[in-house]
C-alpha cells in the first residue's frame, strides 16, 4: 500500500532517540521501496526528529 507524501500516519512502533510511541502522529516526507522517511512535529509544530521506517512499522490514520 503506498502512502501519499505528507500523510499523516501512526506510528506502530517506538522511536525511543526522540521519545516517540506507538500511536504517536508524524508525516509522511519521501519514500523509496517499503521504506519511508517521516518527520515528527512537536505541539507548536517545530520538527522533533526526521527518521526512516519501513511501511509495517506505521498505519494509515482511520477514524474510529
Amino acid at each position: 500500500m503506498k502512502l501519499n507524501l505528507y500523510t499523516e500516519v501512526e506510528l506502530q512502533t517506538e522511536v525511543q532517540k526522540f521519545g516517540l510511541k506507538i500511536g504517536d502522529v508524524v508525516k509522511i516526507i519521501d519514500y523509496s521501496g517499503n521504506d519511508y522517511v517521516l518527520e515528527a512535529f512537536d505541539v507548536l509544530g517545530e520538527t522533533i526528529g526526521v527518521f526512516i521506517l519501513p511501511e509495517n512499522k506505521i498505519k494509515k490514520l482511520e477514524k474510529k
